[in-house]
């Protein structure tokens, strides 16, 4: 591996990814699963709404977006995170879309 690619590595890409594990961290610890359903409600917010947290450049990002990005990667330009579930407050992965409204 490259001298300048380990320093990318260990100086850029690392302490994202640990304060990205901190938003993460929060929001497992406010979810609660609904056995029926399987959505994760994020009760972080307002019960019947979307919520969101705030990242480490300090711009707002809803929730279950977070959610989706942290398992799949950045969401295709122009698109959504919609619900398959149609639960706002879900952030469950495997619950959300990428989609157009």
């Amino acid at each position: 591996m490259p001298r300048c690619f380990t320093f990318l590595l260990h100086c850029a890409i690392v302490p994202i990814m640990r304060e990205n594990q901190a938003i993460y961290d929060f929001v497992m610890s406010k979810v609660k699963v609904d056995p029926v359903t399987g959505c994760w409600l994020a009760n972080h917010g307002r019960p019947t709404d979307y919520t969101s947290v705030r990242l480490p450049s300090g711009r707002l990002q809803a929730t279950h977006r977070f959610m989706w990005e942290w398992v799949n990667g950045p969401f295709p330009p122009g698109m959504l995170g919609c619900h398959t579930c149609d639960t706002r407050p879900c952030c469950n992965p495997a619950h959300i879309f990428a989609g157009t409204q």
